[in-house]
């Protein structure tokens, strides 16, 4: 193996000692393997911090996404790596990077439901409203996955309820698809709209009534009499 194949290898092994010893020798810290991933991108997959902060302190990019265009900070996202977050953020890294599936930070950790990291990239400035390659956005994977307090946080950010995906549904659909009534409830609080139609022109409504759900049948009937009463 070469330097640079020898320093991927410590990188991901966590061997800090080989790390130090290897970057003084590596003509440069940013070369990739197969799958485009560097020592920082595998230090950071394998939540090696120490690692990942002599890398970074040497002056390695923050940045350079895999072949998939998933960043350091993307990958310790998913993985749940609060720490290795903090200490990426810490170094400036862009919060808002997209991968070339349309995923952020924010929406790879909503995706596991980790409502630490998610609470952390909020408060690092992170757009809750991204859209991935199906148009689904961080909110709706919330409510896809019934991440209850996903949702909350999300919408406390300013999370936009009637965001649309490619099929012109939005999350309220989604909630209703899966009878989570007090779901539902949030997203209605939040305005989301009832009277709003898909591309197929199905409403909320109509949904709730192909899966035969009375309860949310009865929830929708009754909010959308309300409304025009109001």
């Amino acid at each position: 193996m070469n330097v640079e194949e020898q320093l991927r290898a410590a990188a991901t092994e966590g061997d800090l000692k080989e790390v130090e010893k290897l970057i003084p020798e590596a003509s440069s810290l940013n070369s990739p393997d197969d799958d485009g991933c560097t020592a920082l991108t595998l230090a950071a997959k394998g939540n090696h911090t120490d690692v990942m902060k002599v890398l970074i302190d040497a002056k390695a990019s923050i940045e350079t996404g895999n072949k998939h265009g998933w960043t350091p900070l993307m990958f310790s996202s998913y993985r749940g790596h609060l720490a290795a977050v903090e200490l990426l953020l810490g170094s400036g890294a862009l919060v808002d990077t997209l991968s070339s599936e349309g995923n952020s930070a924010i929406s790879l950790a909503i995706e596991k439901g980790d409502i630490d990291i998610a609470k952390r990239l909020i408060a690092a400035k992170a757009k809750v409203d991204t859209f991935d390659m199906i148009g689904m956005t961080p909110l709706m994977w919330a409510v896809e996955s019934e991440y209850d307090e996903c949702v909350d946080l999300l919408l406390e950010a300013g999370a936009t309820p009637d965001a649309r995906d490619k099929d012109g549904r939005t999350a309220l659909f989604i909630a209703c698809g899966h009878g989570t009534t007090e779901m539902i409830e949030k997203l209605i609080s939040a305005k989301a709209s009832i009277e709003i139609t898909d591309k197929a022109g199905n409403t909320p409504l109509s949904v709730a009534v192909e899966e035969e759900d009375e309860e949310t049948i009865e929830l929708l009937e009754n909010l959308l009499r309300q409304s025009k009463l109001e």
